[in-house]
């Protein structure tokens, strides 16, 4: 028989224990411009007999910033304030945000506080973010946005901050809005491309506004399948697969090399159980690549790695192919 014990306050303790009382609990700042930082103290009191701290605050994103005193005790009776501080910048029409403090309370130790406001635009961005979708490094793109005002008042442009290596932007005015091209430099690495352009304007709340860029860069490159699964190999036993990469201009592979990690551990010397063989080491549009993994019956558990082709195409000098496997 088992018995299990615990502590639980007695009502004595939870008499003597420090109790946080707000003055309020939700703040509304009402209609808001999108890029004001909104600002709003938490006035509280200690309710109970005995002291009180707090412990921590906890809120959803990083869009908002609490300030406590973080070692202060406070005795029953006194006061004090939490001032909080909250970014609108990347929010848009109505928002509650709520905020969780926890303190030394021996009953009902978390406390939540709830700021809300209408958040509303002094531009209108459309489309609000650049997607270039895919495209191909050696051709680059092309896309368009306009930038219009939604209140009284001239909205002007003064510049841009980008990636002059990456971009080029170029920016007019068409009647009541601004017309903003932008184009993707050909000779782009290929992967995906997250990158962030920055409109310089005459906004009293946003005067550097974030436009978000995307594409899906695909290479000269291509390799099918882009990871290989070996699935289950037995003790003793071998599985062969194969890679295939092709090129449009044609490529020569110079070099490989592989990583091998057994349940998570790098195996320093890989040569006893993969092997990879190369079907064309000139220059050619297509090349296939058979890799092959052997279980010497001494490892078991899942077997990951990589196989790294080392090319003389000058966007992809390497291209990385993953793999799996688990050894029965």
């Amino acid at each position: 028989m088992f018995c299990f014990y615990t502590t639980i306050p007695t009502i004595s303790a939870w008499a003597q224990a420090g109790k946080i009382k707000f003055s309020e609990s939700h703040k509304s700042f009402g209609e808001v411009y999108r890029g004001q930082i909104l600002e709003h103290s938490f006035s509280f009191s200690n309710a109970g007999n005995g002291q009180l701290r707090i412990k921590g605050v906890y809120s959803q994103c990083g869009c908002t910033i609490i300030q406590f005193e973080k070692e202060k005790s406070y005795l029953p009776g006194e006061s004090g304030v939490i001032k909080v501080l909250f970014n609108t910048e990347n929010f848009a029409g109505q928002l509650i945000k709520a905020i969780t403090i926890f303190t030394s309370e021996a009953k009902n130790s978390s406390k939540s506080l709830k700021l809300s406001a209408k958040i509303r635009e002094e531009f209108e961005l459309s489309p609000p973010m650049i997607d270039f979708g895919e495209v191909l490094s050696d051709e680059g793109g092309n896309r368009k946005t306009k930038f219009k005002s939604v209140k009284p008042g001239e909205l002007g442009i003064d510049s841009f901050e980008y990636d002059k290596d990456k971009f080029i932007i170029d920016f007019s005015k068409e009647g009541s809005y601004w017309a903003i091209e932008v184009r993707l430099r050909p000779g782009q690495q290929s992967g995906f491309l997250k990158e962030n352009i920055y409109l310089l304007n005459n906004s009293k709340y946003l005067p550097r506004l974030k436009i978000p860029v995307r594409a899906n860069v695909v290479g000269n490159l291509k390799e099918l399948p882009n990871y290989i699964e070996f699935g289950s190999i037995g003790k003793n036993k071998s599985i062969k697969r194969s890679i295939k990469l092709s090129s449009n201009k044609g490529i020569q592979i110079s070099d490989f090399n592989w990583s091998v990690y057994v349940n998570g551990v790098l195996v320093n010397n890989g040569n006893d159980f993969v092997k990879v063989e190369l079907s064309n080491k000139g220059k050619a549009s297509k090349h296939e690549i058979n890799l092959i993994i052997h279980n010497d019956s001494q490892r078991q558990g899942s077997v990951h790695g990589y196989v790294t082709l080392m090319t003389d195409d000058p966007l992809q000098e390497e291209v990385r192919i993953p793999f799996f496997a688990f050894f029965g």
